[in-house]
């Protein structure tokens, strides 16, 4: 009867067989370049990949509207014109002026409601506060 052989193998070339596991793994897409373009020119049509940005516009600037500056990604500084009477996550896209050359998309968030007032109640709110100094309810308000 024959003994059944039992496979040994040293740490070592256990580590150096899973390296190299690792390594063909890894260099699949340099080894078969063509799947690996399919994939990214793919992508380069996509317009999902646009910059976003979001913004918090103060409720009196989002009221009466007004301008903001805002720094892209390449480091420039845009001026942003926002209109009056925005709304909670509206959008404004903006043209030419990303990476590139592309577009970008710039979100809105604010407090504004043109129906709550939400700016009285603030006020109302700061005022009723005791544990606040003048000074920085005067700040707080300012804000808003």
């Amino acid at each position: 009867m024959a003994k059944p052989r039992i496979f040994t193998q040293s740490r070592r070339h256990f580590l150096s067989n899973i390296a190299l596991l690792t390594l063909g793994l890894m260099a699949k897409d340099w080894l078969y370049p063509s799947r690996a373009f399919a994939d990214s020119s793919a992508s380069a049509n996509n317009t999902s990949t646009r910059e976003i940005y979001h913004i918090f516009v103060p409720y009196a600037k989002a009221r009466r509207g007004g301008q903001q500056i805002i720094t892209l990604r390449s480091g420039d500084t845009q001026l942003i014109s926002i209109p009056a009477g925005i709304r909670e996550n509206q959008e404004k896209v903006i043209s030419g002026v990303g990476l590139g050359g592309e577009d970008i998309v710039v979100v809105f968030h604010t407090l504004y409601d043109r129906i709550t007032r939400i700016g009285s109640e603030i006020y109302e709110e700061i005022e009723k506060t005791k544990f606040i100094e003048q000074s920085s309810q005067e700040k707080c308000k300012s804000v808003y």
